[in-house]
């Protein structure tokens, strides 16, 4: 017959008791096992489980959203829309997509204002987000709001001559 309460190893059971009461093991303090939600400041809470590039990626995508619209002056950058980002599995590169309503001219005189606020991008987001390594930022364009708005006139095109 089993014994209702499982064993535990002498040993291990020796360890919990002065992990509980803060006695010391082999000369040193026993250390507690923390789980995340008892850690409270080694976690951000914020972060969901799930993999390491794409909650990274929201964080930077939030910071360079927000540098952007308080911080960059340059008026080449004004009326761009940031769509996604997407870093690589080893967090060294990521790219920042983003759509600008206009011409082809407007959207090369975004990416040139983009391109020459990379590195105070970078620097801030570094600041900001604690991350021990920052990616390097690639912008990158988005024609998917351009599409969207051409796919509507369509269907209002549509729409009108039935």
């Amino acid at each position: 017959m089993r014994p209702l309460v499982p064993t535990l190893r002498v040993g291990a059971l020796f360890r919990a008791l002065c992990v509980l009461l803060s006695w010391p093991i082999n000369g040193r303090r026993a250390s507690k096992v923390h789980s995340h939600a008892e850690r409270g400041s080694e976690v951000n809470s914020d972060m969901l489980p799930g993999k390491r590039s794409v909650r990274v990626g929201d964080v930077i995508l939030k910071e360079v959203a927000s540098l952007l619209l308080e911080k960059v002056r340059d008026p080449r950058v004004q009326g761009v829309t940031l769509t996604g980002v997407r870093l690589s599995d080893d967090l060294k590169l990521a790219r920042v997509y983003y759509s600008v309503m206009g011409d082809q001219t407007q959207v090369e005189n975004a990416q040139s204002g983009l391109n020459s606020a990379t590195g105070f991008v970078k620097r801030e987001v570094g600041r900001r987000a604690g991350l021990r390594y920052i990616p390097d930022i690639k912008f990158v364009y988005d024609p998917s709001l351009k599409a969207g708005a051409h796919m509507e006139r369509v269907f209002e095109k549509i729409h009108k001559s039935e």
